[in-house]
């Protein structure tokens, strides 16, 4: 009996393999193999049992090509008296080899196979995303068709004409009423007559300081299933017309969700608060831990529009291990 494998596709490209006996006896195991040929002859009749295992990478699927050959059983030897068909014998090694010739053949033709899709996808892979034009408006279906985190903003800060702020932000358990997070601007102090001659010496601001958010949550918050973000903001001297927020949240490259809310229309000089209903999407345990021990690799990008023409970019990433002892 026999068996080839590969690893087709599927993060490092290596499974656990075993081979199980009628009698439950390991035959041969193997741990992290990308491929692999394995001959062994059966010692007892039954059923032979072959295991694929990816127990250690639940986060990444993979596809495995494999063949299993069966043999025939060893002819038993003459007795006294008795005589033998040498041709016959002849003919079953060389359909033996035949078969063995063949299945080789097949192993090395799937190997180039997916060594070619694999290079392909690669390719594929490796583009960049998909290009958006910074001469004209980034549009909603510009932001929605991005396959990742995004590596920079996509506007300037320059690009709030609105002179939209954000003044304080909360996020609170809907079932328990909880609040879990909470965050307000500070009031500017008055400002003193030196204030010229001391913004003279002060290091210049960096204009993004105030684009990104990093938080840091308990283990619990993942087990949530709605919560409640409510937001406090002013508009300037310009009326907000169809005020939309596009935030996308990842995990790695993997999308977790898309939330998509409608804020309305805004009069100037007005200050605005509203709540919006995050419904979190059910999340498999061994995602679940692993975001947990991959502390602010979940992160999301929160797009801002008027009119359907991009505004403001804004930047978070999450940890979920608050509490934990490390």
């Amino acid at each position: 009996m026999g068996l080839t494998f590969e690893i087709a596709e599927g993060g490092f490209l290596d499974i656990d393999v075993r081979i199980v006996g009628p009698d439950n006896k390991v035959i041969y195991q193997g741990e992290r193999e990308t491929s692999g040929k394995y001959t062994f002859s059966a010692h007892t009749a039954g059923t032979y049992t072959y295991c694929f295992s990816n127990k250690m990478s639940t986060m990444t699927p993979k596809v495995v090509m494999f063949n299993m050959a069966i043999g025939e059983s060893p002819k038993a030897e003459a007795q006294d008296g008795e005589s033998t068909n040498k041709l016959e014998d002849m003919i079953r090694e060389l359909s033996a080899s035949l078969t063995g010739v063949k299945q080789e053949q097949e192993y090395m033709q799937g190997r180039r196979t997916m060594s070619v899709i694999r290079e392909k996808r690669e390719n594929i892979q490796n583009k960049p995303l998909p290009h958006i034009e910074t001469s004209k408006a980034v549009t909603p279906e510009d932001v929605l068709r991005l396959t990742k985190i995004t590596d920079t903003y996509l506007c300037d800060p320059d690009a709030n004409i609105y002179d939209i702020d954000f003044t304080r932000f909360k996020i609170r358990d809907l079932e328990s009423g909880a609040v879990l997070f909470e965050i307000a601007k500070p009031i500017p102090e008055n400002v003193d007559d030196n204030s010229d001659k001391n913004s003279e010496a002060d290091e210049p601001v960096d204009p993004n300081s105030g684009r990104f958010v990093r938080y840091q949550f308990t283990p619990q918050f993942l087990k949530l299933k709605t919560v409640g973000a409510t937001v406090e903001f002013t508009v300037g001297n310009k009326p907000v017309n169809r005020f939309r927020m596009i935030e996308r949240h990842f995990f790695r490259d993997k999308l977790l969700k898309t939330f998509d809310f409608e804020f309305g229309f805004c009069i100037p000089y007005s200050r605005n608060t509203c709540e919006h209903i995050y419904e979190f999407p059910v999340l498999p345990p061994d995602l679940v831990n692993e975001m947990i021990a991959s502390p602010f690799e979940t992160r999301s990008d929160s797009f801002y529009f008027v009119d359907d023409s991009l505004i403001m970019h804004n930047k978070a990433d999450y940890a979920y291990n608050g509490g934990m002892s490390t």
